[in-house]
């Protein structure tokens, strides 16, 4: 999930030739970046099937669900609210 959506975009082009069936994210826990995970999802129109919210895999894994994206996606904004 801390990745560039550039680099994002290349890693799909590469994996293409195994016909994935969706994505998964890691690192979720240590980026406020939102935007590579959204463009992927989008522009692949792959499902996100599996979120890594901690620092061991695969026992911090888990399935890909809407409130575990809205928390990721508000933690940029409620770190911002914090600092104003």
């Amino acid at each position: 999930a801390a990745m560039r959506s550039a680099d994002i975009e290349r890693m799909l082009g590469n994996w293409r030739a195994f016909a994935p069936q969706g994505l998964i994210f890691t690192h979720l826990d240590e980026t406020a970046a939102t935007g590579g995970v959204l463009t992927a999802a989008l522009r692949s129109s792959l499902p996100l099937s599996y979120f890594g919210t901690g620092q061991s895999v695969p026992e911090d894994l888990e399935p890909a669900s809407p409130e575990i994206l809205l928390a990721f996606l508000e933690k940029p904004l409620a770190a911002r609210s914090a600092a104003a």
